[in-house]
């Protein structure tokens, strides 16, 4: 299978704002979850530089959590 190419695009402000269109969806289907926290991670999250059009969302959970409960 031949992978498929990837594209870099320029830094856009806006990314921002598309990472916080992602996050709240997020926390509101996951009420029952114990987040600790929503993170933007990789190329995306970093201003200035070419990157993939993708945003990257890193997800934590209490480390005491019931994973396979979170996980369902």
């Amino acid at each position: 299978m031949e992978a498929a190419p990837i594209f870099l695009v320029e830094h856009r402000e806006t990314r921002s704002r598309h990472y916080d269109e992602i996050e709240a969806p997020l926390k509101r289907v996951l009420p029952e979850c114990p987040i600790e926290s929503i993170s933007r991670i990789r190329s995306t999250a970093v201003s200035g530089i070419w990157a993939k059009g993708i945003a990257d969302v890193l997800i934590e959970v209490s480390r005491d959590s019931d994973m396979g409960k979170t996980a369902y």
